[in-house]
């Protein structure tokens, strides 16, 4: 079962068991209330396949991070923002895996998986340290396990890893557990730089960097997976 975690906003914290007909909108009665959707609303459906897909009903804004911004299958680890609120969607623990009994049970789901990501959202950066970038940057993979899919990035410092509970790459290539790429404003414009502590690890547009300022349609890629950096203009 799939548990979905807010990293942000006034629902920080919180993790929402994912079930075929949960719904986001901004009215009261419907299971994540977040007022900044300005319309219509978001429902979690199954698709062909028997995957959990969240698909932007009426004249609900586009998902950034979604297929075609549309909609977007909820698979572990993928990052996603619905009216400037970031979610992040993992497994549940074992002892979580029963079926809610209702959609009020799983719209109140709270556990010891939401304190995980927090606290691993907070070993990798201070609180003193988080910024919101100025333009978002969204990651189009290409290549990899991710591929097909995107990542909004909107805060600085964030460490990636193959074993990162909130932005990892299930890669084999990638011999290390050790954090091996951070994206972290550098400078007294405070531009967005990919760093790494590893030679030859990372290329961007086919160059081995350490660290390096990143640019709107910069190739990344590093083992078996590659993305396009965009900047993401807010709406």
């Amino acid at each position: 079962m799939l548990n979905m975690t807010c990293l942000d906003g006034p629902l920080q914290g919180k993790t929402f068991s994912l079930f075929e007909g949960l719904k986001l909108s901004n009215r009261p009665g419907d299971e994540i209330t977040i007022h900044k959707i300005s319309a219509g609303y978001y429902e979690v459906e199954s698709n062909s396949d028997g995957m959990l897909v969240l698909t932007a009903k009426e004249s609900a804004p586009s998902l950034s991070g979604g297929d075609e911004d549309r909609s977007l299958t909820l698979i572990p680890g993928i990052i996603f923002t619905v009216a400037e609120t970031t979610f992040a969607v993992q497994e549940a623990e074992a002892k979580d895996m029963a079926a809610p009994e209702s959609r009020e049970e799983a719209s109140k789901s709270f556990n010891e998986f939401a304190d995980l990501l927090i606290e691993a959202a907070k070993s990798t950066r201070s609180t003193a340290d988080v910024k919101l970038l100025e333009t978002p940057l969204k990651f189009d993979f290409v290549r990899g396990f991710w591929m097909n899919q995107s990542w909004l990035l909107q805060h600085s410092p964030i460490a990636m890893s193959t074993v990162s509970p909130l932005y990892f790459f299930p890669d084999e290539k990638i011999e290390t557990q050790d954090v091996f790429l951070t994206l972290e404003l550098k400078g007294s414009s405070n531009a967005p730089h990919l760093s790494t502590p590893f030679d030859n690890l990372i290329k961007i547009n086919g160059e081995a960097i350490t660290s390096q300022e990143v640019f709107d349609g910069d190739f990344v890629e590093f083992g078996k997976t590659a993305f396009y950096i965009s900047f993401h203009e807010k709406d």
